[in-house]
């Protein structure tokens, strides 16, 4: 995937898509590029998976305000790009966004 500058992505499927969002996000500043990266889903767990809760903190991230969420045809239609991890968008896909469907 090329990212532009300036880039925004939605990644669906958590919790490969908490994941994805948080490396996305990292591995586009460590190149100068700013990039935001959200997660949500068509089937969100309540909370993020305590083991990628535990990981993640243990990296040193901020998790604070971070939940799963439904995704939405407003997040599809906002986002330079969507990556679908091995899941059908739904009622949230928008005809022509640029999305990825990867599993």
């Amino acid at each position: 995937m090329t990212i532009a500058a300036s880039s925004s992505s939605v990644f669906t499927a958590p919790p490969k898509s908490v994941l994805a969002a948080i490396d996305c996000e990292r591995l586009a500043a460590a190149r100068g590029l700013e990039v935001t990266a959200d997660f949500a889903g068509t089937e969100p767990d309540a909370d993020i998976a305590p083991a990628v809760a535990a990981a993640l903190r243990a990296e040193g991230l901020d998790l604070r305000g971070k939940k799963p969420r439904l995704v939405t045809r407003g997040d599809v239609a906002a986002a330079d790009q969507v990556v679908a991890f091995g899941c059908d968008l739904g009622v949230a896909s928008v005809p022509g966004a640029p999305d990825r469907t990867v599993g």
